[in-house]
Order: C-alpha cells, then sequence, then structure tokens
C-alpha cells in the first residue's frame, strides 16, 4: 500500500514539473521578445545654427545725400553738365554723306548761334566733297570720359569748359575703317538756366 502511494507521489510530482518546464519554455520566447533593446551610445548632436555660418555685413551709417544739401546739389550739376557734353560731343561728331550730313542739326538747340553757323559751314564743306549720291562716307564719334576743367560751382555759375576724350571710326569712300582719338574742348554758358555750346576746339588725342 505504501508503495502504491509513493508511486503516485512521484507521478504527480513528475508531472507537475513536465508542466512547469513546458510552460518555462513556452512564455521565455514572449518575454525576450518584450524587452527594449539596449541604444547605441550616440555623443550629442549641436544644432547648425546659420548666423555663426554666414558672415554678418557691416550695417549702413550715415543718412543719404539729400538733393537740399548744397554740396549734393553741386555734384548733381556737375554730373549733369558732363552728361550733356558727353552727348554733345558725341553727336556732333557722328555724321554721314548718306542723309546729307543732317544728323549734325541735332545738336543745333543745344548750340549758340555762333556754333550753329560753325556746324552748318562744315556740314556744306563735307557735302560739296563728299555728295550724296557718291561713295557713302561717314565717321562715328563715341565719348569715353568728360572733365569740367573751369572754375566750379556749376549750380550757379554761368560760364564752364568740359573736356571730353573721344573715340573715332571713320568710314572714308574706299570702306576702309581707321580708329583715332579726339579731345574735344566745349566751352558752355548759362542762358535762361540753359547751358549752350558757344565754342568748340578738336584736337588729336594719343592714347
Amino acid at each position: 500500500m505504501k508503495n502504491k502511494r509513493l508511486l503516485l507521489f512521484l507521478l504527480v510530482g513528475g508531472g507537475i514539473l513536465a508542466i512547469a518546464a513546458i510552460l518555462f519554455f513556452v512564455f521565455k520566447p514572449f518575454q525576450q521578445g518584450s524587452q527594449t533593446p539596449a541604444q547605441p551610445n550616440v555623443p550629442e548632436q549641436q544644432v547648425f545654427n546659420p548666423q555663426g555660418a554666414v558672415p554678418k555685413l557691416p550695417e549702413a551709417t550715415g543718412t543719404p545725400p539729400s538733393a537740399s544739401d548744397p554740396a549734393e546739389a553741386e555734384r548733381q550739376a556737375q554730373e549733369a553738365l558732363k552728361r550733356q557734353a558727353t552727348e554733345y560731343a558725341a553727336r556732333q561728331g557722328t555724321y554721314s554723306s548718306v542723309d546729307g550730313f543732317a544728323a549734325v542739326k541735332t545738336v543745333y538747340d543745344q548750340s549758340t548761334q555762333a556754333v550753329q553757323d560753325f556746324l552748318k559751314a562744315r556740314s556744306d564743306k563735307l557735302i560739296a566733297q563728299y555728295p550724296s549720291y557718291g561713295p557713302s562716307y561717314g565717321r562715328t564719334t563715341r565719348a569715353l570720359s568728360a572733365t569740367i576743367v573751369s572754375g566750379t560751382p556749376i549750380l550757379s555759375g554761368t560760364e564752364a569748359h568740359v573736356d571730353v576724350q573721344t573715340q573715332v571710326i571713320l568710314n572714308d569712300v574706299q570702306a576702309q575703317e581707321t580708329v583715332s582719338y579726339e579731345l574735344v574742348g566745349l566751352n558752355l554758358k548759362k542762358e535762361a538756366g540753359v547751358w549752350l555750346v558757344s565754342d568748340i576746339t578738336v584736337e588729336p588725342l594719343n592714347l
């Protein structure tokens, strides 16, 4: 009788141990999968700051020039006179026999009567030498720079002299192109607030 009880006890105990072993091996993979993987040790990164990478431009100081300032008004008057002189020098020296040298007349409204007579006499001489029905003749003048060589101020002045350096491209009757340089001197006088060319001088210039 005792042997049967012992045998029963061993069978029950062995069954319990077997069931426990089975449960252990069944639930162990789920426990491992539920564990959070360890994070790698990554060094802390610095956030990019564009303000430190782009050089900072210096801030503008002072105030812009005002047209009411006498010095600025004088500067603007001188620049306007130089622009007028460069345009005048280029236009009075650009003409062609094709239109009977009529292009020179475009500067008449900026010239005194004496200069208009001078330009007309020059055109008449060219027309007689290079008639429109003959081989074409012409020249193109380009203004390079202008310098006021007379005294200032210009804003309140009534007379001025401006030297203009020019490049001249000449096309003669043989269709040959030559390039030369001239210094065009312009005497100007102010009449009723308008600058008019009162005299023209032209000299060869070596550049």
